[in-house]
């Protein structure tokens, strides 16, 4: 069970993305590359990389 502070966090933040839809495409596009970023950042973090979320970046925007 979430912790009911929690809950009013995600809730809040939840409101906050409902009110910005629909998302223009160009966003779509911005949100799936930052995502894409993260997962591969801590994958990367995981298996021991020492990169910093900033490197990982570069090296990603290159790829």
């Amino acid at each position: 069970m979430i912790h009911a502070p929690i809950l009013k966090r995600i809730e809040h933040k939840f409101k906050i993305i409902q009110a910005k839809r629909p998302f223009s495409k160009i966003n779509i596009g911005k949100l799936k590359e930052q995502l894409s970023l993260e997962l591969s950042f801590n994958s990367n973090a995981i298996e021991g990389n020492k990169l910093t979320l900033k490197e990982t970046y570069k090296r990603f925007i290159r790829w």
